[in-house]
């Protein structure tokens, strides 16, 4: 995993892990060894002559080498790995502090919803209590008036 989170030593593991997990590093490897071995059986100067000693000894410390630069890879990818495990776990921590926040917000809201409710209702009682009170008190003055009229004729 490229990006700025990589130190130098683990950018450069990762492109040379990278690389050599190509075709085309297989082919350059496969013919440089060919072309080695083809030189040597040709050449007058018998340096290296078969088995190759000197040529396996090349690729053993080369593969040392990139088995090393591999393991680092492999390394700085599991920490960034780790990294993002640990940062999906605080943000899914966080999105359950705020879900249960909105629960208890709603809650509170049904709550003062309940409540206002129950308000309501008794100011309706109130109401319609001194609604009737106003008719009887209305007919009361009526019934007063009536008397009084009908006690002046």
């Amino acid at each position: 995993m490229k990006g700025p989170s990589l130190a130098l030593h683990e950018r450069i593991a990762e492109n040379v892990r990278n690389a050599a997990s190509s075709w085309m590093f297989f082919g350059c490897v496969n013919a440089a060894a060919a072309c080695y071995m083809l030189y040597q059986q040709l050449s007058v100067n018998d340096f290296d002559p078969y088995p190759f000693t000197f040529l396996n000894l090349i690729l053993a410390v080369f593969t040392f080498d990139l088995e090393i630069l591999i393991m680092i890879a492999q390394r700085a990818g599991e920490r960034a790995a780790l990294r993002q495990e640990r940062y999906a776990l605080g943000i899914a921590e966080a999105s359950l502090e705020i879900a249960k926040t909105s629960v208890a917000t709603l809650d509170a809201l049904q709550s003062m919803q309940e409540e206002e409710r129950r308000r309501d209702a008794v100011l309706h009682e109130i109401i319609t209590r001194m609604d009737s009170n106003e008719h009887a008190q209305t007919d009361l003055i009526r019934g007063l008036h009536l008397w009084s009229v009908s006690r002046e004729e």
